[in-house]
């Protein structure tokens, strides 16, 4: 009897053979067995089991072979971050590039905007991960973070793809010229991208409160 993995092959894949020995009163029996291998089946277990009425009360004899079916990867999946999503500036955060399958196994690779970032990876039992840390600051907005796969199976490398968005905060120091002699100093704070503008302003000289002033 054959099994791949826990699974009994269907007998109809068995072609066996009853052969006389050189022995007196013993047979040879010669067995194989056609598999069309799959992905799924890349490091599971073929046994060969033989039955006999002698052989009651054990195990019977086994043989076993582990198979290794050479596969390309799947598509990368980018996790720890959606494009759309709004960052704040300042925050730290990890993207996680993570491709199941692969014999051999494949590489992973970071690029930002074109350049490469990140050749570090590791593998657990079915995947291989490259994870990249960054602290988001004004100027990863827009910014282009690609995982490239390679595997010698892949004609191509296959990639996935995120856009960061960076929302900031700055601070900076105007002056408002008024039509009259006065002036004024104006701390305005901007949220980026600018949906909405408030300015407060403190101490105005009462010359300028009805007076239409611009910024210089």
């Amino acid at each position: 009897m054959w099994y791949l993995g826990d699974t009994q092959v269907n007998t109809d894949q068995e072609e066996s053979q009853v052969m006389p020995s050189s022995v007196a009163d013993r047979w040879n029996v010669r067995s194989q067995v056609v598999l069309r291998a799959k992905a799924e089946d890349d490091g599971k277990k073929v046994t060969c089991r033989a039955v006999h009425p002698a052989l009651q009360g054990s195990a019977g004899l086994v043989a076993t072979r582990t198979l290794a079916v050479f596969h390309p990867p799947d598509r990368p999946v980018i996790s720890g971050y959606a494009t759309g999503e709004a960052l704040r500036a300042g925050v730290r955060r990890s993207l996680t590039c993570r491709v199941s399958g692969g014999n051999p196994r494949p590489s992973l690779f970071w690029y930002r905007d074109g350049r490469l970032l990140d050749d570090t990876y590791s593998r657990d039992a079915t995947s291989t991960i490259n994870i990249h840390d960054l602290v988001v600051t004004a100027a990863e907005d827009g910014a282009k973070y690609e995982c490239h796969v390679s595997s010698r199976l892949l004609e191509q490398q296959l990639e996935a793809n995120v856009t960061l968005t960076v929302h900031c905060e700055s601070f900076s120091n105007l002056t408002v010229h008024c039509e009259s002699p006065s002036s004024l100093t104006l701390t305005l704070t901007v949220h980026y991208p600018p949906s909405e503008l408030l300015l407060t302003v403190y101490h105005v000289p009462e010359a300028c409160v009805s007076v239409l002033c611009f910024l210089s």
